[in-house]
């Protein structure tokens, strides 16, 4: 038997599947820099051009848990902001509370010293 050549319309669908593979991927790593630029760091460069010399490259696999992870850091971070955020105004109420009560305290004292 001999090989069956591909059809060009086979051909042709595999290479549409890549091209939007590729386009998701990019759109993916565009998402990633919006959150990265949204929290004061720099976006990460996508590189469309043939000379590789200077550049270390990651599988899909590792270039999608890597989207995955930087999402996550950034999601985490963010929680974590807003966590601090509340514990400090929390803390502001605290403080606002407790110079009330001493100041009742004070004046209850006082009065207190005033009856007798």
């Amino acid at each position: 038997m001999f090989p069956v050549a591909p059809k060009p319309q086979d051909s042709s669908q595999a290479s549409d599947r890549l091209m939007t593979e590729k386009q998701q991927e990019e759109a993916e790593w565009e998402t990633i820099n919006v959150l990265l630029m949204m929290h004061g760091l720099k976006p990460l460069s996508l590189v469309k051009r043939t000379d590789l010399k200077d550049l270390i490259i990651f599988d899909k696999q590792s270039s999608q848990r890597m989207r995955q992870n930087l999402k996550l850091l950034v999601e985490e971070t963010s929680r974590q902001q807003n966590m601090i955020q509340e514990l400090i105004e929390t803390n502001q109420q605290l403080r606002n509370e407790l110079q009330l009560e001493q100041s009742r305290a004070a004046n209850q004292e006082q009065r207190a010293n005033d009856l007798e």
